[in-house]
């Protein structure tokens, strides 16, 4: 028996526009493999579920269709520092109504873990059509970490919105 487990919400299948280019082995669906309602919680072993960026950040605008009310915005994200992945230093969330003026809604430093995932998550209100998610990368690995001194990957695979 197979089965899949899908989170529906506000972002689910809506259109993204990803600002910053993955790496090509870690590409996934595109923008798509954030709005996809599919969660990683396996790890490496479904790799395919993440977008990777080796040294750089991840910056994604996300069109909901409509001006619409939404309670809260979560990007979920991976860990494995054994293999020079690391969390975001923060996550930055914008609201917009044109897509071109964005105003901040909530920066976070500090994630929570969920069902096998970690969590960047903010409660803050808004109205909005648009939604930019920015996940900075650490840059390089710091000494006495592993992989010090390389650009550290950075693996992102949902963004809900609701």
């Amino acid at each position: 028996k197979i089965s899949q487990k899908f989170y529906i919400n506000k972002a689910s299948g809506k259109k993204v526009k990803l600002l910053t280019e993955t790496a090509k082995n870690y590409s996934g669906l595109g923008g798509f493999t954030l709005v996809d309602g599919v969660q990683n919680t396996r790890g490496m072993a479904r790799s395919f579920e993440f977008l990777g960026f080796k040294g750089n950040n991840l910056e994604a605008i996300i069109d909901l269709g409509k001006m619409q009310l939404i309670k809260s915005i979560s990007l979920h994200s991976f860990e494995q520092q054994a293999s020079w992945i690391y969390l975001p230093k923060e996550v930055q969330f914008y609201s917009s109504a044109d897509g071109k003026k964005f105003k901040l809604i909530k920066a976070i430093t500090q994630p929570a873990k969920a069902d096998n995932n970690i969590v960047y998550k903010t409660t803050a209100a808004a109205k909005t059509k648009y939604i930019k998610v920015i996940a900075q990368n650490v840059g390089i690995i710091p000494d006495g970490q592993p992989g010090a001194g390389n650009p550290a990957w950075l693996f992102v695979d949902e963004v809900e919105i609701k």
